[in-house]
């Protein structure tokens, strides 16, 4: 005679395992909650035909696609959406490469005279690439007024400005309030900028620039002022 034996399942110990079952499936749980659900699971049919259930869902399930590669689909529109920026590069590039030219020669050994030739030979072929047109720029019309010649200074920049490569922001911010100069464009790789300055008073505030410990280097773009 066959003799069967009721096993009682306590029903706040069911609700755990049902809700660990995931996690018991991906092989997370901690080493007392896994001992917890095992045991369960001898115990109880349903918990264990849910478990494989979730399990056979798992495996029908198709791989996870890869995430969509965000630069290469930025790098593919970016011809179409910034046909300034894109014009402007080459002239960016030379300019980096003379300032970078530049940084090199402060950290050489070479004789004074050597250093001052080599330096107004950099400082000449900067000036010929940043007032040069950029090739075959967009157009882009406004319908507001044509900007003053004041205005198309001061968004070019009149003066270029070498800090030393451990000035710290908050000198930087410092020197550029305290003589009125305003940023057009920068740090490049060298920690340079290009700034825009008052026309009146420029020749002050360049030799000012000069004074700070901070500044390597401060020229006019004009190739005549502050000289």
């Amino acid at each position: 005679m066959k003799t069967g034996k009721i096993v009682e399942i306590d029903a706040s110990t069911h609700q755990k395992v049902q809700k660990l079952l995931p996690w018991m499936l991906d092989d997370t749980l901690s080493g007392a909650e896994r001992f917890m659900v095992r045991e369960h699971l001898l115990q109880c049919a349903e918990c264990r035909a849910d478990l494989d259930w979730q399990r056979q869902l798992q495996s029908a399930q198709p791989a996870m696609q890869a995430e969509p590669d965000v630069e290469r689909a930025f790098a593919a529109l970016s011809p179409r959406l910034e046909p300034r920026k894109r014009a402007a590069r080459p002239r960016q590039g030379v300019a980096a490469w003379l300032l970078g030219a530049w940084h090199n020669l402060r950290q050489s050994q070479w004789q004074s005279w050597a250093m001052a030739t080599q330096c107004a030979l950099i400082v000449g072929l900067g000036l010929l690439v940043l007032k040069s047109p950029p090739d075959a720029p967009a157009q882009f019309h406004a319908l507001s007024a044509a900007p003053s010649a004041a205005e198309s200074a001061a968004a070019a920049g009149n003066v270029m400005v070498l800090f030393k490569p451990e000035t710290p922001e908050r000198e930087l911010r410092r020197i550029l309030q305290a003589h009125g100069a305003h940023i057009v464009d920068g740090p490049t790789v060298t920690d340079a900028y290009v700034l825009y300055l008052p026309p009146a008073g420029l020749d002050a505030a360049l030799a000012a620039l000069r004074r700070e410990a901070a500044v390597a280097l401060a020229e006019p773009l004009d190739g005549g002022a502050g000289r």
